[in-house]
């Protein structure tokens, strides 16, 4: 299968950052990855969000019932931000979402969450199907076993996806374009993401 191709330069004014049910009743059905580093990746995600003025996109499934909250951690990071909770395993199918992106009017998305055989990847083809840049912060994603959430990461690739890591992500960020240095904060983000990475 041939492999999409992504143009252009990865940067904090024409991306979105959407995180994927990262919701406490699933995090306790994660077996690939130890759980607090997880949630300290995905913690790191919504902080370069924040730090860069990235638009950022909560989704949970099944909040009510068998997902459970968004993590607490994540929600301490954006606490005015509610996130958008679907009915489908493909959050293309949520209409709020689809008119959030349409506002929003970026065609790159950094995406990562929990059960990446299943809604991760999903959604990430899905997005690729329709026109979308798709970055995968394998680092942030888990899943049930880490052999299913190692075929959903190279699933992802084939469709084209494109694979990063989180302190890669501050790699392409960590200059700003105008001052061409270092942020005190991006440093910090850069210092906390090599501690736990």
């Amino acid at each position: 299968m041939e492999t999409q191709t992504i143009l252009g330069q990865l940067t904090p004014g024409n991306c979105i950052f959407i995180l994927v049910n990262y919701q406490t009743k699933l995090a306790f059905t994660i077996n690939s990855k130890d759980l607090p580093a997880l949630i300290d990746n995905a913690v790191h995600l919504a902080k370069i969000a924040r730090s860069f003025e990235i638009p950022l996109i909560f989704t949970t499934i099944g909040a009510e019932t068998f997902g459970g909250p968004l993590l607490s951690p994540l929600r301490l990071a954006f606490p005015d931000q509610d996130p958008i909770n679907c009915n489908n395993l493909s959050i293309w199918k949520n209409r709020r979402i689809s008119a959030e992106l349409k506002r929003i009017g970026r065609r790159k998305l950094v995406m990562a969450g929990l059960w990446t055989n299943f809604t991760v990847a999903l959604s990430a083809i899905q997005a690729l199907q329709a026109g979308y840049e798709v970055f995968i912060v394998s680092d942030a994603c888990a899943e049930l076993s880490k052999a299913d959430n190692d075929m959903a990461v190279q699933r992802m690739i084939e469709a084209g996806a494109v694979p990063l890591d989180c302190s890669r992500i501050l790699l392409h960020f960590q200059f700003d374009e105008r001052s061409k240095c270092m942020s005190p904060l991006t440093s910090d983000l850069t210092l906390e993401t090599n501690l736990t990475s």
